[in-house]
């Protein structure tokens, strides 16, 4: 039958040497994202949801081993001041 499939969920941390807004800028730019993105073929925003909320559509290539993809998105963010 149709079993169930969890639903996945990533997070990560770690340091980047850039500034913070040029880091959220290049994250929240989703059609320039396959130019640092290897295996993204293409991005773009389906749905603004808010001022700081979207839903986006990612499509993946295929390589080493990894099926070819594409996912929708919801994100939302928030700047900290701090």
């Amino acid at each position: 039958g149709n079993a169930r499939q969890p639903v996945r969920l990533m997070r990560g941390q770690g340091f980047i040497n850039a500034e913070p807004a040029r880091v959220l800028q290049l994250i929240l730019d989703v059609e320039r994202r396959p130019l640092w993105d290897d295996l993204c073929d293409h991005g773009n925003v389906v749905k603004k949801l808010g001022a700081n909320s979207d839903i986006i559509y990612l499509s993946y290539q295929g390589k080493l081993g990894v099926c070819a993809r594409d996912l929708c998105l919801l994100r939302a963010w928030r700047e900290n001041k701090d």
